[in-house]
C-alpha cells in the first residue's frame, strides 16, 4: 500500500473517526484504542524512559534478550541494507533492543524508536507513527517510508 494512501487514510480518521479499508484491521483497531486513551494526534515521538529505568528493564528481560539475541543479530545482517528494522520490547511496549538498518535504526531515535522508547498505545503516539504496541500472541509486520 502507498504510504499516501495511508496518510489520507489516517487523515480522514482523525477528522470524522471512522477507520478506512485502506489500512489492515489491526492498525485501525490500533488507531481506534490510542483515540480512546486521547494520545493527541499532534505527538510525534514516543516517551523515553530515563538510564535508570532501561538498565532495570534490561535485567528484568534478561532471558528474553539472551533468547532473542541469536535472532537480533541475524537480523543486522539480513535487514543492513533493507531499510528495514526489527524491535523487542517487554510485555508493557517499552523497547528493550532494535536490530536492522543502520540508517533506519537512526532514523527511529528521532521518534524514540530506540531502547527505552514507550510504545504502549495507552501512553505512546500513534500508529500512524510506526506503531505502538500491545501485547499479541505474534508480532506484526508495519511498514513505514523513512
Amino acid at each position: 500500500m502507498a504510504n499516501q494512501e495511508i496518510q489520507r487514510a489516517w487523515e480522514r480518521f482523525i477528522q470524522n473517526g471512522s477507520a478506512s479499508n485502506a489500512v489492515r484491521r489491526i492498525v485501525a483497531a490500533s488507531w481506534e484504542r490510542s483515540q480512546g486513551y486521547h494520545i493527541p494526534v499532534e505527538r510525534s515521538e514516543a516517551p523515553l524512559a530515563r538510564e535508570a529505568e532501561v538498565v532495570q528493564r534490561h535485567s528484568e528481560h534478561a532471558e528474553l534478550i539472551a533468547a532473542a539475541r541469536p535472532a537480533l543479530e541475524q537480523a543486522r545482517l539480513l535487514l543492513g541494507e533493507a531499510s528495514s528494522m526489527i524491535i523487542l520490547t517487554d510485555p508493557s511496549g517499552v523497547i528493550l533492543e532494535t536490530a536492522g538498518d543502520p540508517r533506519t535504526v537512526d532514523f527511529g531515535r528521532i521518534m524514540h524508536l530506540e531502547q527505552g522508547g514507550h510504545w504502549a498505545e495507552s501512553i505512546s503516539a500513534a500508529t500512524s507513527s510506526d506503531g505502538p504496541v500491545r501485547p499479541l500472541q505474534s508480532g506484526i509486520l508495519l511498514k513505514a517510508t523513512c
